[in-house]
């Protein structure tokens, strides 16, 4: 602030003015140096904090993955859902933890569990016990991965090449996933999405997929022998070579990019009350 001397101004009232202004000036230097220092000191707290967070997120990991081998199934599923809890608090560890989980069951839920073992079975083992009672581990890694929050860059879940016999979890949210060659004989998976996922050569023997969206999904050679499709959307998806025999498919939707396999034709799908979509969503009479 400057203020310049005028004639017949009172000397006396100058001088104090200027003082005033010399110490506003002072006290505004002041006031910024604060604020600048405020926010180094902001700046250098939150650091401190997410340095302090992250080394508390890798510490509540690595015990997390020290459960996963522990020979207790119960503390096994601790670390699952302690996984799972990471995932929702830490965007950036998703894509480990979906790769954590998803090597975890291929490798404690192969299939087949011996290099002799046939694929798939000659028969439906319909005693055996549920997958809650028999692995409840791999049911819970499993319906944690069907719960994955949204992630950068993301990849496809591997869950091929598994024994997942007897799961059940109806709305099950896979999108994309990889089951070729996994044995899902008495699954049961209603309104599951599992659009464009990859089944091929899947074992799906009496499975319950009613309502289930299959849009797009790939089930080429998969063995359907009494499995439930009915209400099933089946837009887009590859049946080619696909066993049906005693297949439910009433109310299932198709369309043109349907694929089926030989012996399904327009008059067939008929018979087994599969609804044929237009192009517009809206249901049509099958064509020959």
């Amino acid at each position: 602030m400057l203020l310049a001397y005028a004639p017949g101004m009172d000397p006396t009232v100058t001088a104090a003015t200027i003082g005033v202004g010399g110490t506003v000036i002072v006290a505004l230097a002041g006031f910024w140096a604060n604020v600048r220092n405020t926010n180094k000191a902001t700046e250098l707290t939150l650091r401190t904090l997410e340095i302090t967070e992250q080394g508390q997120v890798a510490e509540r990991y690595t015990k997390a993955i020290e459960q996963l081998g522990s020979e207790n199934a119960d503390v096994r599923i601790g670390g699952i859902y302690t996984l799972e809890r990471i995932a929702k608090n830490s965007a950036d560890e998703r894509r480990t933890i979906q790769f954590t989980l998803g090597a975890f069951v291929r490798n404690h839920a192969r299939w087949p569990a011996a290099e002799d073992q046939q694929h798939p079975t000659a028969t439906v083992d319909e005693h055996l016990p549920l997958m809650q009672v028999r692995a409840p581990d791999i049911w819970a890694a499993v319906a944690v991965l069907s719960r994955r929050l949204p992630m950068k860059d993301e990849q496809p879940l591997y869950l091929s090449r598994v024994d997942l016999r007897g799961f059940r979890l109806d709305d099950a949210r896979l999108p994309g996933v990889e089951m070729r060659h996994t044995n899902l004989a008495r699954a049961r998976l209603r309104e599951a999405h599992l659009d464009q996922s990859d089944l091929t050569d899947a074992d799906l023997r009496q499975a319950d997929l009613e309502g289930t969206h299959l849009t797009g999904a790939t089930l080429r050679s998969a063995y359907l022998q009494g499995a439930n499709l009915s209400r099933a959307d089946l837009r887009g998806a590859n049946l080619s070579d696909a066993i049906l025999d005693n297949t439910t498919l009433t109310g299932a939707r198709a369309n043109d990019a349907t694929i089926w396999p030989n012996g399904i034709d327009a008059e067939r799908r008929r018979e087994l009350g599969i609804i044929e979509m237009g192009q517009e969503g809206q249901a049509r009479t099958s064509m020959s």
